[in-house]
């Protein structure tokens, strides 16, 4: 029995110096993270110049309605052809001029001149500031249903006669105006900033339709700053407005 003990003894020693003498497990290696490019932005292209641009269709010549009124504010408008009269009645402050003719559209679809009338004086009780009302009728809209399109059309125009190309143009959201004791006028505000040879502006559009014909009311203000106080003078121009009847059709 000692024998025996003294051999597992001996096997139990030998084993155990065995383990001890063998060598440790390699760690076990950490990747090594490779990094990235670092992102590099893209810089935005340099644009490039547009074309000389469009002039703005000169507006027709103003009338004073006031013999001691000062001339008009630019020398730019002038006169575009045979007087066109508007199919309504306005009531101006004094001092304000008038204009009529007809005007042509850049990138008309009916392709032709669009009769227009143009009103411009100061601002009762704020003479620096400058008040313009423009109104386009007369035209076929460019609504592709047999109901007219008044906002489409309040916006072909004010881009496309009123404002000149190089004008930076910002629109608000659609809403409804007054004019002329109606109040389903389309149209919103806008601003023209940047405009090439013409000062910065502000204003609104109204389009509706009356006995059948389309208008377009361009109302803005220079400086654009003078809107908001202008705002309620301007207004009560357009509630001004007395539509002219449809003529009466005789049977032959």
């Amino acid at each position: 029995m000692s024998a025996t003990f003294a051999w597992l003894a001996l096997t139990s020693l030998l084993v155990a110096l065995m383990a001890g003498c063998a060598p440790a497990p390699a760690p076990t290696a950490t990747p090594t993270l490779t990094p990235l490019p670092t992102d590099t932005a893209t810089p935005w292209p340099t644009p490039t110049p547009s074309p000389t641009a469009i002039p703005r269709t000169p507006l027709p010549t103003l009338t004073s309605t006031d013999a001691a009124a000062p001339p008009t504010p630019y020398a730019t408008l002038e006169s575009v052809t045979a007087e066109v009269p508007p199919p309504f009645d306005i009531t101006l402050p004094e001092g304000w001029q008038t204009g009529t003719g007809l005007l042509p559209v850049r990138g008309d679809v009916a392709g032709g001149n669009v009769p227009v009338a143009v009103y411009t004086g100061p601002i009762p009780d704020q003479p620096e500031i400058t008040g313009w009302i423009v109104v386009l009728w007369g035209f076929p809209s460019i609504s592709p249903n047999p109901v007219p399109d008044p906002w489409a059309d309040g916006v072909r125009f004010l881009r496309g006669a009123l404002l000149d190309p190089s004008c930076n143009v910002g629109l608000d959201l659609a809403r409804n105006f007054s004019v002329g004791g109606r109040d389903d006028a389309v149209g919103t505000y806008f601003q023209a900033l940047g405009c090439r040879g013409e000062p910065d502006t502000a204003g609104w559009f109204a389009s509706l339709q009356v006995q059948g014909g389309n208008y377009a009311f361009y109302i803005y203000t220079e400086p654009l700053e003078g809107l908001n106080p202008a705002m309620p003078a301007l207004q009560t121009i357009l509630d001004s407005i007395v539509w002219h009847p449809l003529p009466t059709q005789t049977a032959p």
